[in-house]
C-alpha cells in the first residue's frame, strides 16, 4: 500500500511539476532615454511611461524570462494611458511611506515580437513610496487583463494562455536620488526616473488543485506505515 501510495504521489507531483513550468514571468528594465514620468499640478499626479528622446517608440525591453523558452527574451514593449492618484487618495501609513489608490485611464501594456504585438489591459491598482523608492501594484494583485496575441512567439503564446485562463499579474518599480513621497509627486510639476519591473502570469488553478491532491496521499502513505509499524 505504502508503495503504491508513494508512487502515486510522485507521479500526481511531477505532474504539477511539470505544469507549474507553464508558468512565466518576464522581467523588464526601462529602455535607454526611457522613463516613468510624473506630472502634478497640486491637486492630481498623472503617471506616464515615456522616451524622452522619442516619443511614442517602446519603453521597457525584457531583460530575462523565468520558466519559457527565453524566446522573449530581448523583445520591447510600453505602458501607454494614464495613471494618476489625487490628494484624496493619499495615505501616510507611517514616517516617510504613502499609498494611493490608482486610477487608470487608456491603460495598455504592449510588446512587440517584430512581426506581432500582444496586447493586455493594465489597471495601476495603487502606488507606494518608501523614502526614494515606490512601486506601483505594490500587493501584487491580479491586474492584465483582456489579452490579445495572435503571433508564434512561444513565450508570448504562453504568457497569453495562461492571463487568458488565471490572469496576470505587473508590479513596476522605480527610484529618485532623493526622497521622494506621493505628495511631493503630486504637488511637484515634473518628476522623472528610469523603471523596471515584473510581468507574470498566473499558474492555471488545476496547477495548484493537482499539487494539493498528492498531500493527503502522503498522508495516507505515512499513516498506512505508522499503523502496521504498530500492530
Amino acid at each position: 500500500m505504502r508503495t503504491r501510495t508513494f508512487a502515486l504521489a510522485a507521479v500526481l507531483g511531477l505532474l504539477a511539476t511539470s505544469s507549474a513550468q507553464s508558468a512565466i514571468t518576464f522581467n523588464i528594465d526601462s529602455t535607454q532615454d526611457s522613463v516613468i514620468q510624473f506630472q502634478g499640478d497640486g491637486d492630481t499626479a498623472t503617471i506616464e511611461f515615456v522616451n524622452l528622446l522619442t516619443p511614442g517608440v517602446d519603453t521597457f525591453e525584457i531583460t530575462s524570462v523565468s520558466g519559457g523558452t527565453g524566446s522573449a527574451l530581448g523583445l520591447t514593449g510600453d505602458i501607454s494611458g494614464t495613471f494618476s492618484f489625487d490628494e484624496a487618495d493619499i495615505v501616510t501609513i507611517a514616517p516617510g511611506i504613502q499609498t494611493a489608490t490608482l486610477t487608470s485611464t487608456g491603460t495598455v501594456l504592449s510588446i512587440f515580437d517584430g512581426t506581432d504585438t500582444f496586447t493586455a489591459d493594465i489597471d495601476g491598482v495603487d502606488i507606494t513610496s518608501v523614502g526614494s523608492t515606490g512601486s506601483i501594484n505594490t500587493s501584487a494583485v491580479i491586474n492584465l487583463s483582456n489579452v490579445s496575441y495572435t503571433g508564434t512567439n512561444a513565450d508570448l503564446v504562453t504568457f497569453a494562455n495562461l492571463i487568458s485562463t488565471s490572469g496576470g499579474v505587473a508590479n513596476l518599480t522605480f527610484q529618485f536620488t532623493t526622497n521622494k513621497s506621493l505628495t511631493q509627486l503630486k504637488n511637484q510639476a515634473l518628476n522623472e526616473t528610469s523603471f523596471s519591473g515584473s510581468l507574470s502570469a498566473v499558474p492555471e488553478p488545476a496547477t495548484v488543485a493537482l499539487a494539493l491532491t498528492g498531500l493527503p496521499l502522503l498522508g495516507l502513505g505515512y499513516w498506512s506505515r505508522r499503523r502496521r509499524a504498530h500492530a
